[in-house]
């Protein structure tokens, strides 16, 4: 327990080194899952990103979806 916890916070000075080092990176992954939900193809399953909007409904899909659904 004592290398998992000097490993990710301080020991001494658990809240300082919480958000100093691992809790600082909070943020950023909120603001990395905001852009990637912004740009990821919105069908379901689809990792890829979207550029090409649909024509019948307002999300964005991937090339592979877009092709699909105008078939």
């Amino acid at each position: 327990m004592h290398a998992f916890a000097s490993f990710f916070f301080s020991v001494n000075n658990y809240w300082y080194g919480w958000w100093s080092g691992l809790g600082s990176c909070l943020g950023e992954f909120a603001i990395v899952g905001v852009i990637w939900r912004k740009f990821n193809c919105h069908e379901k399953g689809c990792y890829r990103v979207g550029l090409h909007h649909s024509h019948s409904d307002p999300y964005i899909l991937c090339r592979k979806h877009h092709l699909k659904r105008d078939d």
